[in-house]
């Protein structure tokens, strides 16, 4: 009797930290996780947001961003409405011919959910086509889904200082 009575809280701090109610394969993949270096994660997202970049500047930002999203990713810009899932993504950056130019700074990973920021420079010509320069910080925060790819789940913008 005592043995149990010492066996519930344990249980219960386990299952609170996530360990005992994973299911085995959830377990391993934690541990697979926690026993690689630790800036391999790191790594693997800063690769995924330089490979996204590189994307959009071949195939055009409206492709990329719809391949990118997560259904239930967000697009929050500054001044337009809040874009929800790949298809309102791809509809709204449709049209857009702008050159974007962009690279992560830095990368934090924990499991399956992941953070890059960086600087971005949108180059466009205004409706006298006269050439603009925007320069902006990002801020994208990347899920793993289901096969083990990074998605964007929510990418924030917001415009950065003339001089960076």
């Amino acid at each position: 009797m005592k043995q149990a009575h010492y066996r519930a809280p344990l249980l219960i701090a386990l299952c609170l930290a996530g360990e005992a109610c994973a299911g085995p394969a959830q377990q391993r993949k934690d541990r697979a996780a926690a026993t690689r270096p630790a800036s391999y994660a790191e790594q693997d997202l800063m690769n995924a947001d330089r490979a996204f970049a590189a994307d959009a500047r071949a195939r055009g930002v409206a492709i990329a961003f719809a391949e990118r999203y997560h259904p239930n990713g967000k697009l929050i810009s500054p001044g337009v409405s809040v874009l929800t899932g790949p298809d309102a993504i791809k509809a709204a950056l449709a049209d857009d011919r702008s050159d974007w130019v962009w690279a992560p700074e830095e990368a934090q990973v924990s499991g399956d959910l992941g953070v890059t920021w960086g600087r971005a420079t949108i180059s466009y010509r205004d409706s006298k086509n006269n050439p603009v320069v925007a320069r902006t910080r990002y801020v994208t925060v990347w899920r793993r889904d289901l096969q083990g790819q990074w998605k964007i789940w929510l990418d924030i913008g917001n415009r950065g200082p003339a001089d960076e």
